[in-house]
């Protein structure tokens, strides 16, 4: 498995910078299809960055090569939403 963050555009950010979690290479357990919906699973893994496995998190690589995921980013507005509600629901860290 090869990971990586890069820009929408695919290319890899520099130390320090943020981006998008990325794989570059697809593994044997990973995941093959949405059951029922093998369009959107094409359509929301890879499609979004040319050529790569889109993991759907926004993360940014340190001096040291190590990853920070930042967010969900394709459920990020979803999460800010759940949170100011009062009605309950998961909240980001995992608490009701």
């Amino acid at each position: 498995m090869i990971a990586d963050v890069v820009t929408r555009e695919g290319e890899s950010v520099p130390p320090g910078g943020g981006g998008f979690l990325v794989l570059k290479a697809p593994w044997p357990a990973m995941l093959r299809t949405i059951y029922g919906d093998p369009k959107r699973y094409e359509d929301q893994y890879w499609s979004q960055i040319p050529g790569m496995y889109f993991t759907g998190d926004g993360a940014r690589k340190d001096e040291k090569g190590y990853f920070w995921i930042m967010a969900a980013s394709t459920t990020s507005s979803t999460c800010r939403a759940t949170a100011q509600h009062d009605g309950g629901g998961e909240r980001p860290g995992g608490s009701p």
